[in-house]
């Protein structure tokens, strides 16, 4: 790894980039601040300085996850789909939500309850391109990115 801010180890969020010495994704600092939560708030609340936020953003936006290749790629972002090469149908069967079709649009799986439409959780699981979501977040707040 690259960076000493963003680690990747197999026992931590299952795998997936994140924050050094938290439980933190890199793709939840991209998220939270590209739908609008603000740099002062996010680090308040999570207690994560501006620079490890500007680094997680410019490890996403610069995919260094891809030569990293940690285990899993962050939950949301659309690498998550391609490093598991499942189908969505695939995907839900492997988490127990084998009856997930219903008029009322929960998903069960015994214990676990997900309420909304399948479309929706079919999108979440799809992701976005994290990398994009990053560089707006970048260029919203003047940050330096690094090339």
């Amino acid at each position: 790894m690259t960076d000493n801010c963003i680690v990747h180890t197999s026992d931590t969020l299952d795998g997936m980039p994140r924050i050094a010495g938290r439980r933190i994704s890199v793709f939840n600092v991209i998220f939270q601040l590209f739908y609008g939560m603000s740099i002062e708030a996010y680090s308040d609340e999570f207690e994560v300085n501006k620079e490890v936020i500007i680094r997680a953003l410019n490890y996403c936006k610069d995919k260094v996850c891809i030569g990293d290749n940690p285990k899993n790629f962050c939950w949301g972002c659309t690498l998550y789909k391609y490093k598991k090469k499942e189908t969505f149908e695939a995907f839900l069967k492997r988490q127990g939500y084998i009856n997930y079709l219903g008029d009322d649009g929960i998903l069960e799986n015994g214990v676990v309850n997900i309420l909304g439409d399948i479309e929706d959780f079919r999108e979440e699981w799809e992701g976005e391109d994290g990398w994009s979501m990053a560089v707006s977040v970048l260029e919203k707040y003047n940050f330096k990115q690094n090339s």
